[in-house]
Order: C-alpha cells, then structure tokens, then sequence
C-alpha cells in the first residue's frame, strides 16, 4: 500500500505524506575498505566513522517493521566489514522486511558467504567500479585485489548452486567511468566467467558525481543529463539513516550536508515529515534546488526518467496533470 501511495504522492507533488518511508537504508558501517575514484571516501570523510550498534538497529527495526517493505544494508561504506551484519539480516527477516545489500566482495570470505546464505538475504549486489576486467576495475578500485574478489564470488555462488537456493536474487552492478560517443555495455567474456552459475542479473552504467560538486577534483568526466527536469524520487521513497542514527535526506549525502534529525532521540516517522525534509520536497517541487546545497549540482535531478510502459506514462501523465489543476500550479 505505501508503494502505491508513494507513487501517487511522488506524480501528484505532494508535500507532506500520509505514509512512512517504504524503503530504509540503514548503514552498518561507513568504514570501507576501497578508496575508489570516483567515490568521497578517496578524499576523506568529514564525518565520524564507527559500527552501528545492535542496540540501535533494534530500537530502528523496532520502528520499521511496522511499515518498512525493505531495508538496504548499505549507505558509506562496506557493509561486510560490521561482524553482525549476518544477525542484522536475520532480525529483519522475522518482520518479513525484504533485505539487500550491496558489497565490492572483498571481504567475502567463505565463512560469510555461509552466513550471508544462512541469514534470508533476499538481494545481495556485487559492485565492481571501473569496469569488468582487472585493467579497467584497477582504474578506479584498488590494485592487486581483482583477483581474489572473482574468487570470493565464484565460491559464493558454487556455495549457493550447491545448496539449491533461490536467494538471495544475486546481481552485478558494474559501474564504469564515461566515455563521450560510446554506449554503456557488458561484456560477453565477463558474464562467461560465471557461466553455469547462479547469477540474476547484469548491470550498471556511468559513474556519477555524488550530489556534489565532486566531479572538479575528479579529473573524469560524467554522464551529460538530459535536459529533462524532475524532482528527485528519494525524498518520496526512501529514508537513509548512518551507523549512529543520524538521517540524512537522501542516499547520496556522504558528507551529511543536510542532516534531518537523530532516531536516537526522535521517531522516523517524525522526521520523515519534518520540517526540514519537507522544505526540501518544496523546493524540488518547486524547481527552487539551486536553494539546496545537497542537491543544487546533483546530476539526478537531470537524470532520464522516461518511462518506457506507455500505460504506465499515460498514469503518471494523469496523475501529475489533474493533481497540478487541482492546486492551479505550473507544470514544469
């Protein structure tokens, strides 16, 4: 139900919501591992790094579980790197909250891969940044590691055949830098590594700027935008809170520019229509995001959101036309 209302919210421009955040990510750890290229934590973070504690994410779940359909184990950092990442999973599950994670896989040592199979993962998604192939991947991610994170995958995914599971749905998510003319592609010789094995899907695409102004000290160039303009879905969607309860406005908000509130002290619920997160709906709605220095150089909010089920574009089409009248606002 908070899905449809999410959608009909997100397409009529509503302000403030009549429901909770369908989708939370909850950061296990912002530590990581990798200091890719592209990505903040290669220059530093601001902000102070640590584990989530157990007791918090259950004061979180005890939250959740009454409206969340997913939780994303993910957010700054390597999630594989918390040790009770597995018994997180498995708290979730009880709920039946739907769980996903996304990992570089190099730390998915055998017995992870028992636990992370034990736990009821419903998706687990390998990032590969650079590209799929070591000189590409090397790039971007670390040197000398290409290697031994093909093996940890292979394992985890002989391991899961071996056993007959259906999930987690296992997916690649390859993540390339931009090359001006080209099409974004994958290629054959890469999926043929896993030939055989239980793998879901492939996909990816260009490397983008963090909602920042990221892309200056990158020295790569980025996807150009279409020239289409719509407010960012996350804040209709979607809610992120960091390892020591702080949220954030959006899953992009490395450095926690626009902080919204602390679930330690105050409900998700609460923030999630608070006056901050709703200033920010606003203003999106509004075309006013040059005001919000989270989002004012986001690429996202340029991103193509063409809609390729044309019943689903003639709803959406509708949706946002009869809610517009109905308020006498321009339709951007």
């Amino acid at each position: 139900m908070n899905k449809i209302k999410a959608f009909y919210s997100y397409y009529s421009r509503r302000i403030k919501l009549d429901y909770p955040p369908p989708v939370v990510f909850i950061e296990p750890t912002n530590n990581c591992n990798f200091k890719c290229r592209f990505c903040p934590q290669s220059s530093g973070l601001k902000t102070p790094k640590g584990y989530m504690s157990l007791e918090l994410y259950e004061k979180i779940l005890g939250q959740v579980k009454h409206f969340a359909r997913r939780i994303v184990f993910h957010l700054f950092g390597e999630p594989l790197l918390h040790p009770h990442l597995p018994q997180m999973i498995s708290m979730a599950k009880k709920y039946n909250i739907k769980t996903s994670l996304h990992t570089n896989a190099s730390v998915l040592t055998e017995e992870k891969s028992e636990d992370i199979l034990n736990s009821g993962l419903d998706v687990l998604v390998f990032s590969f940044n650079g590209g799929e192939f070591q000189e590409e991947y090397e790039k971007i991610s670390p040197k000398n590691v290409y290697p031994k994170v093909i093996k940890n995958i292979k394992y985890f995914l002989e391991l899961k055949k071996k056993r007959g599971l259906n999930k987690p749905f296992t997916a690649f998510e390859i993540i390339k830098i931009f090359q001006p003319g080209k099409e974004f592609s994958i290629s054959r010789e890469f999926k043929n590594i896993f030939s055989g094995l239980p793998v879901d899907r492939f996909s990816g695409g260009w490397a983008h700027h963090w909602a920042e102004n990221f892309k200056e000290n990158m020295g790569m160039e980025f996807d150009r935008p279409a020239s289409y303009y719509a407010p960012c879905q996350h804040l209709w969607n979607e809610l992120a809170i960091c390892w020591d309860g702080t949220v954030v406005a959006c899953c992009n908000d490395m450095q926690r520019t626009f902080p919204l509130g602390n679930v330690t002290h105050e409900s998700i619920r609460a923030i999630w229509n608070g006056a901050k997160m709703c200033g920010i709906r606003e203003k999106l709605v509004k075309k006013q995001y040059e005001q919000v220095e989270l989002c004012r150089n986001c690429d996202r909010l340029w991103a193509d959101k063409s809609e390729p089920n044309p019943v689903k574009r003639i709803i959406k089409k509708a949706i946002f036309r009869f809610a517009q009248s109905m308020r006498n606002e321009k339709i951007y």
